[in-house]
């Protein structure tokens, strides 16, 4: 989103009505004090995902707003972490790379 926050661009999504209001759109950021996760809601966001990513934090927040199960992806990344075979820093450079 070179350009834009996710803040805009959460309202841009939501500013384009009905159809669009019910989208689930997550923050995915460092940023998780309460004026941040404030505006990330007002802006229409649904959730917050705290960065460094923790799978069992993920999964929470997805089945919010309704992902019942993970994408095959995320769900082998998840197993690799637990396994040990993963460290926290790969695989939440691996979720970056996987949202490209």
């Amino acid at each position: 989103m070179p350009g834009e926050d996710g803040i805009s661009i959460a309202k841009k999504i939501r500013a384009r009505g009905r159809k669009w209001s019910n989208v689930p759109i997550l923050a995915m950021t460092a940023k998780v004090m309460a004026e941040s996760v404030e505006s990330y809601r007002a802006a229409g966001m649904n959730g917050i995902v705290p960065k460094p990513i923790i799978f069992d934090q993920l999964e929470h927040v997805l089945s919010e707003v309704g992902v019942r199960k993970l994408p095959e992806k995320l769900a082998r990344m998840r197993s690799a972490y637990r396994r040990g075979a993963l460290s926290r820093h790969s695989a939440g450079k691996l979720a970056r790379e996987s949202g490209k």
